[in-house]
């Protein structure tokens, strides 16, 4: 997956502004990050609390901070998109997602980070804390999708 998102990098680097990106690729990108989280999450309760940081921390770090980077990407490209065609539903949704996935991608990659570099310290204080991050991100996901399944149709006037 980090080698995806690197990939995914550079071919925006290569081919120019983002915010040209095709409307499917920024879409594709989304789900990557969501599956990028869903990793994390994964990763996380597979994890013993009492073993020290090790490589699969410190490789779950990367994909998360290169998540991080192309997180931003995204934002970049969906305030752009929306400053040049203006907003919609689609956009305004997709923006919010983005939003949340770079504070949750962020507190991630910070309790991670403790995890690995703290090796010679009691890890688990610091993978508890990790796992409550991972489970407070849950309901907030739950609640943007609550709020554009409940609050869009009328704002948006859909029937």
């Amino acid at each position: 997956m980090t080698v995806a998102l690197v990939a995914f990098l550079i071919a925006l680097a290569v081919t120019g502004n983002p915010v040209d990106s095709d409307r499917n690729v920024l879409i594709i990108f989304d789900a990557v990050l969501i599956a990028v989280a869903a990793i994390a999450l994964f990763t996380v309760s597979a994890r013993s609390p009492e073993r020290p940081g090790g490589a699969l921390d410190w490789m779950q770090l990367v994909l998360i901070v290169v998540a991080l980077v192309v997180d931003l990407v995204m934002l970049w490209a969906m305030a752009g998109r929306l400053a040049q065609w203006g907003p919609s539903a689609n956009k305004i949704a997709g923006l919010g997602a983005n939003v949340l996935l770079l504070g949750h991608l962020a507190g991630s990659a910070w309790w991670y980070l403790r995890i690995c570099l703290a090796r010679r310290a009691s890890p688990v204080a610091t993978t508890t804390r990790l796992v409550r991050w991972q489970c407070a991100a849950l309901p907030v996901f739950g609640g943007w999708a609550l709020v554009v399944a409940l609050v869009f149709p009328p704002l948006f006037g859909w029937s």
